[in-house]
């Protein structure tokens, strides 16, 4: 084995390690019964993609098999639950300089105590994922197919100061690291905390006042603080209808001192067959670009199940970067899906792709066919 391979599952192995034993300290074992919850699934596809790097001279396409297991536990014991997701994202391809053999891991690690007035607990994280697909979804910076590994570990704390105020602090440490191959993409550390007051107008209304903290670290480039601060409302109109949203300024000091406002809305729409969604935000993220990147997003969702056993769906993404390369990105996808089983699932789905910056406007158009098999609780 290459000494490169042994560090990188030394070092898995080592986070893995501390995680585990930090939330075995946290989850303690007493007499009471333990419930568990637990799933699988079992995704494999078949797809075609035109031109997966989003190249604009150098255009390649590429056929795919990939097949994604994913393992879900929730254990509760008392006042204690603790949560297990494990996933594996594992590709084979036939045209390696287009799109690499793959074996991307994802594991999420949570536990939480519950107590009359509220409650806290602690969320852990690793995962690899593909360059091509993980920096197009951040900030547009597609590079060749290489690997970006994120670690992140978070607490939370909640409570319930009376009948109408409550108290929620957040904390999370990410970092962020690509492979040696991908040289334009840069390291990052990323340390955030909020703290957020709520209030609850009436049974169908919660106001809050937002304030947020995060240190962006990057390898490559200047380090800098943002703060931020928001208010808004989540507003539950009927059973069918719900509406969310904030408005704020913010602030990123540094060496390229800026500011400016941000703001969310998001709208949910539910009737007996259809489900829609759609979102509106402004904001500031940590990014490989090596700066904190500005962007507007626009998204929505629509499904309609066309029987108990068969649904269409539709999903849209548009993302306009105003920090780190001047691009818009936008992601137009469709599905369908029938139930031939209880535990067997066919979906074919569709998907269009473009990046549009000073440079070039570039597309990419996908086909897959997908048997899922599941165990949803077992």
């Amino acid at each position: 084995m290459a000494m490169s391979s042994r560090i990188m599952i030394t070092t898995k192995l080592r986070y893995s390690i501390y995680v585990g034993a930090a939330l075995s300290v946290a989850f303690p074992v007493n007499t009471l019964a333990v419930t568990l919850q637990q799933s699988l699934t079992l995704p494999l596809s078949i797809e075609y993609e035109t031109n997966p790097r989003l190249s604009s001279n150098n255009k390649q396409s590429v056929r795919r098999t990939t097949l994604i297991p994913a393992y879900s536990l929730m254990a509760t014991q008392g006042n204690e639950q603790f949560s297990v997701n494990l996933g594996l994202n594992v590709e084979r391809s036939s045209n390696q300089s287009a799109s690499a053999d793959r074996e991307d891991p994802d594991l999420n690690l949570g536990w939480t105590h519950s107590y009359e007035t509220g409650s806290y607990g602690l969320t852990a994280s690793f995962s690899e994922q593909s360059t091509r697909t993980s920096e197009f979804d951040d900030t547009g910076l597609v590079a060749n197919d290489n690997t970006r590994q994120t670690h992140a570990i978070g607490g939370n704390w909640s409570a319930a100061l009376s009948d109408r105020y409550t108290l929620t602090f957040n904390g999370n440490v990410t970092k962020v690291e690509f492979d040696s191959a991908t040289g334009s993409l840069n390291d990052f550390d990323n340390k955030s905390f909020d703290a957020q007051l709520g209030y609850s107008v009436n049974e169908q209304i919660e106001s809050y006042v937002r304030a947020a903290f995060s240190r962006f670290e990057p390898t490559t480039g200047n380090k800098s603080n943002t703060r931020s601060i928001v208010l808004g409302a989540a507003w539950e109109m009927s059973e069918q209808f719900s509406l969310n949203g904030n408005l704020g300024i913010n602030k990123t000091s540094g060496v390229n001192s800026s500011s400016g406002w941000q703001a969310m809305f998001d709208a949910n729409y539910m009737t007996a067959r259809t489900q829609t969604q759609v979102g509106l935000s402004r904001s500031r993220s940590p990014s490989s670009a090596g700066i904190v990147n500005e962007s507007n997003q626009l998204s929505a969702g629509w499904t309609y199940d066309l029987s108990e056993k068969e649904n269409i769906g539709l999903s849209f993404n548009y993302q306009e970067n105003l920090s780190s390369n001047k691009s818009k990105t936008m992601r137009l996808s469709a599905d369908y899906t029938r139930a031939f089983a209880p535990e067997w699932d066919f979906r074919l789905s569709a998907e269009h792709r473009n990046r549009d910056d000073a440079a070039s406007d570039v597309s990419s158009n996908r086909l897959s066919a997908t048997i899922i098999y599941k165990l949803p609780d077992f």
